[in-house]
């Protein structure tokens, strides 16, 4: 999944705004489509960002997906419908600051004024990272807004490593970390193997894609700086040297205490999306 940056600019017009965020709070939703720069790469399903130019706050106002192909206007520039699940008056509200965004994307890819450029492949999960208030964060993840309002709530307790989920992973893994057998509740992180912007609200529930990992393992791997092969042993990229795993408790040669096929695929995709 590509995400795509869609910009507006006061200088375009504030009244279809306006429109757009009222029938959003009447509808929950609301489908417009926007101009787009990068119409031969971009896909149904892809994530859409609508960011505010020009003076003033900038910042990320609407968030959605991708819902048809692209099509020629009447000004003959490409455009593509977008539904957005989250849309608010960027003239009163941001969903994600301008300051959030300095964090994640170089300044000349903020300060485009070209519609519909494709982001970095890091960037939903790391602007989730920014805003790492469990409230803030699942009202701007396009998956999660998408998902029936049952689910929600087990959503949420996946994404920050409670409730049913982290349950699950006690039970899958003993109760202890899934390399160094630590049992401390306390410092147990319930992981996602792929990465929750990756993943499909059903992988986000499922068990075997997710390590029961001690905290500062735990970083090293949602950082991509170590995996585990398809037989549970360690990788490691470069940086990641043999006196600092000797300090978590850990070497080159240690192993997941047992690997089941389904959680390989998820590591399959580990391996992949970082480079191993």
């Amino acid at each position: 999944m590509t995400a795509y940056l869609f910009t507006w600019n006061q200088r375009e017009g504030y009244s279809n705004i306006q429109k757009l965020a009222s029938k959003f709070k009447s509808k929950g939703y609301v489908d417009e489509s926007w101009r787009i720069l990068s119409h031969q790469m971009v896909r149904v399903g892809d994530s859409a960002y609508l960011l505010k130019q020009g003076k003033g706050e900038r910042g990320i106002f609407g968030i959605g997906k991708i819902i048809d192909k692209p099509f020629v206007g009447n000004d003959s520039k490409y455009y593509v419908p977008i539904r957005f699940f989250r849309f608010v008056d960027p003239k009163t509200e941001m969903l994600a600051t301008h300051e959030a965004l300095e964090q994640i994307l170089e300044k000349k890819q903020i300060d485009v004024f070209a519609s519909g450029m494709p982001l970095p492949k890091d960037f939903n999960s790391e602007l989730i990272d920014q805003l790492c208030d469990a409230g803030i964060e699942m009202g701007i993840d396009p998956e999660f807004l998408e998902a029936p309002e049952t689910m929600k709530p087990t959503l949420v307790n996946s994404r920050i490593g409670q409730g049913k989920y982290r349950q699950e992973l006690l039970k899958l893994w003993d109760s202890s970390c899934a390399i160094t057998g630590c049992a401390i509740d306390e410092v147990l992180i319930a992981s996602h193997i792929k990465k929750w912007s990756e993943s499909s609200n059903q992988e986000r529930l499922d068990k075997f894609n997710g390590l029961l990992l001690s905290a500062s393992i735990d970083r090293l791997f949602d950082r991509g700086l170590i995996s585990f092969s398809d037989d549970g042993f360690l990788l490691c990229k470069p940086q990641v040297t043999i006196k600092a795993l000797s300090q978590l408790g850990i070497s080159k040669k240690s192993k997941l205490n047992f690997l089941h096929k389904k959680t390989q695929l998820y590591l399959a995709f580990h391996r992949k999306y970082f480079g191993f």
